[in-house]
């Protein structure tokens, strides 16, 4: 941003130039026209308030990445850690009252597919709307709710769907799921 305003040549709205190249950066520094030529000096204590207030972390790895890889590793710990917590809260993984080695895979085989499904749904509520209008839990109660019988000949019909079920799936059809 120095070196534009050192390129700039001296003209009646020169102030205005500046302070639209400034914008909201202008309380960092400060300048003057002298001899003809911007003089511009940084405001250190205003620098390192702002400094101070930002979020700083030190990233550590050991392995063949590059740092980009690396960066985006991290970041997608984030949403590693919202489905543990969603296993953990709302679908009650723990504690598992089992002794058994082949029950315990076949827990968190059926657990980790449920929270496919459930991730699935809920971006399929935020990309249908339905999210504003309907928590998951609240859908799935109203979903619920459908029944199908089956006839003497073998035959499923669904029985009457509410208008809260309707508008339900019919925003969850126009939905992309892959």
């Amino acid at each position: 941003m120095v070196r534009e305003f050192r390129k700039l040549q001296i003209r009646p709205n020169v102030r205005e130039t500046i302070e639209s190249i400034a914008s909201h950066y202008g309380k960092y520094f400060t300048w003057r026209i002298e001899d003809g030529r911007i003089k511009t000096r940084a405001r250190n204590n205003a620098i390192s308030a702002a400094e101070n207030r930002m979020g700083r972390f030190l990233l550590v790895y050991n392995g063949e990445y590059t740092p980009l890889e690396c960066l985006s590793i991290y970041r997608n710990r984030d949403n590693i850690e919202k489905a543990f917590r969603m296993l953990k809260t709302d679908m009650d993984i723990f504690p598992m009252r089992v002794r058994k080695e082949s029950t315990i895979r076949g827990m968190l085989f059926i657990f980790f597919i449920s929270l496919i499904i459930r991730t699935a749904l809920m971006r399929g509520m935020i990309s249908s709307g339905l999210m504003k209008r309907y928590s998951l839990e609240k859908m799935l109660l109203e979903l619920e709710k459908l029944h199908v019988v089956e006839d003497a000949n073998g035959s499923m019909s669904e029985l009457e769907r509410t208008r809260k079920q309707k508008d339900i799936l019919d925003a969850l059809e126009k939905v992309s799921w892959w």
